[in-house]
């Protein structure tokens, strides 16, 4: 059943497939980018209750503080 589920979101999300539909990509888009926003979140939260002097180091060796 899994597969039958994947295999109808993928015709919605391939533009040639007589079911894809726009609006259904981009509100997938959007509905994927506010998991990864929250993730991302959550993540940075972790961290920083490990080590509060941490985030800040590790993101300026990332070259986000030039």
């Amino acid at each position: 059943m899994g597969s039958k589920i994947d295999n109808y979101l993928f015709g919605l999300l391939t533009p040639n497939h007589q079911k894809f539909s726009i609006t259904n990509t981009r509100n997938w888009l959007d509905a994927l980018q506010t998991e990864l926003n929250a993730y991302q979140y959550k993540l940075e939260e972790r961290v920083k209750k490990l080590n509060p002097a941490k985030p800040r180091r590790i993101r300026k060796e990332m070259g986000a503080d030039k």
